[in-house]
């Protein structure tokens, strides 16, 4: 490129460095950027560009000279505080990156600059922290967001997976029982919401845990696929097994019927179908149980021997107690639930000792019902 930059202002090199953009070799790049620092050295954007080119050119002393000179002519820009911790955290010196963000967030914090931009560089120094061994670090600066920010939902949203991560339950409780004085609950998002309430039970609140259910317990018993978390299933049996104390069984079996529904056969379906066998088998109400079977797994997924096992012991204590119907119809939806050659000789093996000749028509029907082949009328 053949042209007299004496004639041209800082600005106007940098609009013929952005228009050529990644046409430019880097070297060409460089030298372009540096003719306009050398124009107007006060001029920040170049600094941002050459930053960037010094790094593609595996220049990192470069670019973090150039990122301090940024920070020196303009110390409230969050740009060169962020980028120079990158690339110290990038070279393996966390100690020096999380003091350059905690200089920024003392800068910004003198002149009240935006929230969000302090919070940036808050999130960048606790996520050093966590993924680099230092916890205790990473706890003090939650604690330190805390005691500034404790009135902003927002703050507490961005920082909240790491709160989790570090198991800092007593501060998500007394940071939302802190919110609850400014908002409702309802006010109060749907994530920071679930969040409390797996805190009231790490803290033992159960009273309080009762209380943050009716906001949950819509997402909790219908929820949608693309909401759930790790988070959210464990809150299902937390909640399961204080409802189970309460003999509210019905909630129980909302909550549970929940995690068949997105769990698939996971271990957590395992779980709950061990609860719900307790609550409707071991109560006499084995009928109840065998609905659920029908509605929710039979003819759904391919059962493990495991379930193949408990579901056996129930059908043939419901045959045992003269619900024949019913048993007939779940040896069908259990036979629709197998593929393995093995499993499903054992179920036959079963057949074969309980029925005769015409109910095991009537078993072979009901399997061609929950494969979704027939439709057998009730």
């Amino acid at each position: 490129m053949e042209l007299n930059f004496d004639k041209y202002s800082a600005r106007e090199i940098l609009d013929i460095y952005i228009k050529e953009g990644d046409r430019l070799p880097l070297p060409q790049a460089e030298y372009l950027l540096k003719r306009a620092i050398e124009k107007d050295p006060f001029y920040e954007e170049p600094y941002i560009h050459l930053s960037k080119v010094y790094r593609k050119l595996k220049k990192f002393d470069k670019a973090k000279e150039i990122l301090n000179i940024l920070k020196m002519l303009n110390p409230y820009r969050s740009y060169s505080y962020i980028h120079l911790a990158k690339l110290y955290a990038e070279e393996g010196d966390i100690e020096k990156a999380i003091d350059i963000l905690k200089e920024g967030i003392k800068k910004f914090e003198e002149v009240n600059l935006s929230q969000d931009i302090i919070l940036d560089l808050y999130i960048l120094a606790i996520k050093y922290s966590i993924y680099n061994w230092m916890d205790e670090d990473a706890s003090k600066l939650i604690e330190e967001l805390y005691i500034k920010y404790k009135d902003s939902i927002e703050a507490l949203l961005r920082v909240l997976p790491y709160m989790e991560e570090l198991g800092l339950y007593e501060l998500i409780y007394e940071w939302v029982n802190y919110l609850e004085q400014k908002y409702s609950l309802r006010e109060i998002p749907l994530n920071i919401l679930e969040s409390y309430a797996n805190a009231c039970f790490e803290t033992e609140n159960d009273k309080k845990a009762l209380e943050v259910y009716e906001y949950l317990k819509d997402y909790l018993e219908y929820p949608l696929k693309k909401f759930e978390t790790e988070t959210t299933l464990k809150l299902r049996f937390d909640y399961a097994t204080l409802f189970l104390d309460l003999k509210e069984y019905k909630k129980v079996e909302k909550l549970m019927k929940a995690v068949l529904d997105l769990n698939g056969f996971g271990d957590h379906a395992l779980a709950a179908l061990e609860l719900l066998k307790e609550i409707y088998v071991n109560n006499g109400k084995i009928l109840k149980f065998l609905k659920i079977l029908e509605d929710k797994v039979f003819g759904k997924y391919n059962l493990n021997s495991y379930y193949i096992e408990m579901i056996l012991d129930i059908l043939k204590k419901a045959y045992k107690e003269g619900f024949i119907k019913e048993a007939l119809k779940g040896f069908g939806g259990l036979l629709a639930s197998v593929y393995s050659y093995e499993n499903k000789k054992l179920i036959e093996a079963q057949i074969d000792t309980l029925f005769s000749k015409e109910e095991k028509y009537l078993i072979e029907l009901y399997k061609l019902h929950f494969e979704g082949n027939i439709i057998v009328e009730d």
